[in-house]
C-alpha cells in the first residue's frame, strides 16, 4: 500500500469510526462483535480481487467501499456492480443479493447509491451513514414494494408501500385534494422530486399560500411518503412562531386532524434538536451554530452593522457530528431562500444527506444557480436564467 492510499483509508476508517462503525481485518473480524463493522480488505470469489470494506449490519453483509484515490473520477460503482453481484462468497450472510448499498470514497470525496431506490444513482454525500440507519433502510427495502408503474390509488389506505422513500414518492402519493395554485406546485414539487433532483426552487409571491404550500407538501411527505424528519428553515427568528402556528393550525384534507395530533413541532431555542419532533423550525445560522457547538468547525465573519445575522464568509474543514448524522433529515425546507446566502446555505445542504427545497418570492440568478437552475414555474417548466423568474401566482 502506498502512501497516499494509507492516507486515504485513514480518513476513511476515521469518518466509518465516527458513524458508529467497529473497523476489523479480514483475518479477526467478528460480524456480531458490534451492530455495524466494517471490514478492511474482504476476499471476494476467485477472479473478483477483494472489496476494499465490506460493511456488515447486525451480523450480516448489507454494502461495500470502494476506495479511488484523491481526486479520481467517482462514478457511484453503478457499473461495478456486478462485481459484487458475483463476486461474494456464497457462504456469506447477508440479506439480499446483491448487496443494497454501495459507497465509493477517496475520502475527500464520498458517493453513495441505495441499490432499493427505483431507479439507482449515485449521490454525493458528506459522510458515511449510521449501521443503525442501514438497518433500518434494509427493513424498509426487505418488505417489498409495489413497481412504481402501479397506480397509488390501488390502495385505499395509502399504507406504507414502498422500498425507500424516493420509491414510496412514486408509488404511495394519494390524489391531491388541494385546489388551484396550491395544488399545481405541489404536484410540480413531488414530481421534481421524482425525477431525484436533489434541490428544487419554487418562486411564489404570496407569503400565506407559500407557506400553506410548504405545510402542505411536508404532511403529504411524512404522512404517505414515510420521511422521517423536516427541517425547515427562515432566515428571521421572529417568524418561527408564526410557522411554528402555521404548522399547528394546518387541517389535514385527508384524515381532518391538525398537523400537530399527528406529527410533533419544534422551534430550536434550547440549542439542541428534540429527539421526538419530525419537524424542526429553526434558522441557517442556528443549524450552523448547533453543529458547530457539536463538533463541526467553521471559520466566522464578523457580523455586519446592519444585520444581526453572521456571516460564514470561509468554510473550513468540517467535521462529521455523531449526534447530528448527515441522514437525521429527509427534507430540508429553506422560505426565502435567496435572503439567505450561499455561505450560510452551502455547508448545510453539503452536510445533510436531505432533498433541499426552496421558496423565493423573487429568486436572483445567484439563487437559481445555487438551485441547480430547478426553478419551478407555475406549470412546472425550469428556468435557466432570469427572464422567467419574476411570475406572479393566483392562490
Amino acid at each position: 500500500m502506498t502512501t497516499q492510499e494509507s492516507r486515504e483509508k485513514q480518513i476513511i476508517e476515521k469518518l466509518l469510526d465516527d458513524a458508529g462503525w467497529s473497523v476489523r481485518t479480514q483475518s479477526h473480524y467478528d460480524l456480531v462483535l458490534s451492530s455495524g463493522v466494517a471490514v478492511r480488505s474482504f476476499p471476494l470469489a476467485r477472479g473478483y480481487g477483494v472489496a476494499d470494506y465490506l460493511l456488515c449490519v447486525d451480523g450480516k453483509a448489507s454494502g461495500i467501499i470502494e476506495v479511488k484515490a484523491c481526486g479520481a473520477r467517482l462514478t457511484g460503482l453503478e457499473a461495478g456492480a456486478e462485481k459484487y453481484q458475483r463476486g461474494l462468497p456464497f457462504t456469506l450472510p447477508l440479506y439480499t443479493r446483491p448487496l443494497p448499498f454501495l459507497y465509493e470514497s477517496s475520502g475527500v470525496e464520498t458517493r453513495f447509491t441505495n441499490g432499493f431506490d427505483p431507479e439507482p444513482c449515485a449521490r454525493n454525500i458528506f459522510a458515511f451513514h449510521k449501521p443503525e440507519t442501514l438497518k433500518e433502510w434494509i427493513e424498509e427495502g426487505l418488505v417489498g414494494g409495489l413497481s412504481r408503474d402501479m397506480a397509488a390509488d390501488a390502495s385505499p389506505e395509502y399504507g406504507m408501500r414502498g422500498m425507500t422513500f424516493l420509491h414510496r414518492i412514486w408509488i404511495n402519493m394519494p390524489p391531491l385534494l388541494e385546489a388551484g395554485f396550491v395544488r399545481r406546485t405541489i404536484e410540480n414539487l413531488e414530481s421534481s422530486l421524482r425525477q431525484n433532483n436533489a434541490r428544487t426552487l419554487i418562486a411564489m409571491e404570496d407569503c400565506s399560500c407559500k407557506i400553506f404550500t410548504a405545510v402542505s407538501l411536508i404532511y403529504r411527505l411524512l404522512k404517505f411518503a414515510g420521511a422521517r424528519r423536516v427541517l425547515y428553515l427562515l432566515n428571521d427568528d421572529n417568524l418561527k412562531d408564526q410557522a411554528l402556528e402555521a404548522f399547528q393550525g394546518y387541517i389535514s384534507p385527508y384524515r381532518h386532524l391538525k398537523f400537530s395530533e399527528e406529527f410533533a413541532v419544534e422551534t430550536l431555542n434550547d440549542r439542541k434538536l428534540d429527539p421526538v419532533a419530525t419537524v424542526c423550525i429553526s434558522t441557517p445560522v442556528q443549524i450552523i451554530d448547533l453543529l458547530q457547538e457539536k463538533g463541526i468547525i467553521m471559520e466566522k465573519g464578523m457580523a455586519s452593522e446592519e444585520s444581526s445575522e453572521r456571516s460564514y464568509k470561509e468554510v473550513r474543514p468540517i467535521k462529521y457530528c455523531p449526534d447530528i448524522p448527515i441522514e437525521i433529515f429527509d427534507l430540508v425546507v429553506v422560505d426565502e431562500s435567496q435572503q439567505s446566502n450561499g455561505s450560510l446555505l452551502e455547508p448545510l445542504a453539503a452536510y445533510f444527506d436531505a432533498y433541499l427545497i426552496g421558496l423565493s418570492s423573487a429568486p436572483d440568478e445567484k439563487t437559481i444557480n445555487f438551485f441547480h437552475q430547478n426553478l419551478l414555474t407555475e406549470y412546472g417548466s425550469e428556468s435557466t436564467g432570469l427572464n422567467r423568474v419574476n411570475v406572479s401566482f393566483d392562490p
